[in-house]
């Protein structure tokens, strides 16, 4: 029997059996014995098939972590800035630097300015807004 033979549901249900084989560590040989065996439902394809099978299996897993990726990116940064705000909200200045290092470095942002841990460190000046004097300033500089 050959893939035209095999419904589009077939189809489907073998390639995520083949995604199962493969997180399950199974080799491409071991995917095409598994194939060949399978006897409920009979498969019989050809190793050709499985081959597609398998693409196709992989295709799935990359996207799978292509969205799972983005996902926790997405989901980090806006934890991060829910973090920034609440600093911000108790004037807890340190904790809001840190937070937003936190996020240049999620960010890659670090390493592609030449800061951070492999740069010249960040060197960061705030101005207290509603301090007995507005010009009062203080200076930070992570090692």
């Amino acid at each position: 029997m050959h893939d035209n033979k095999h419904s589009r549901t077939d189809i489907a249900r073998m390639v995520e059996t083949v995604l199962s084989l493969i997180v399950m560590g199974f080799t491409r040989r071991e995917i095409c014995q598994y194939a060949a065996q399978k006897t409920d439902p009979p498969w019989g394809v050809s190793d050709r098939t499985v081959d597609r099978y398998i693409k196709r299996a992989r295709r799935m897993i990359e996207k799978s972590a292509a969205t799972v990726s983005d996902q926790e990116l997405g989901l980090g940064i806006q934890r991060l800035e829910d973090l920034y705000k609440r600093a911000i909200s108790i004037q807890d200045y340190k904790t809001a630097l840190a937070v937003q290092k936190a996020r240049h470095e999620l960010l890659g942002l670090n390493k592609q300015n030449g800061q951070g841990p492999d740069g010249d460190g960040f060197k960061v000046e705030l101005t207290l807004v509603g301090s007995k004097d507005d010009t009062d300033t203080e200076e930070m500089e992570d090692q």
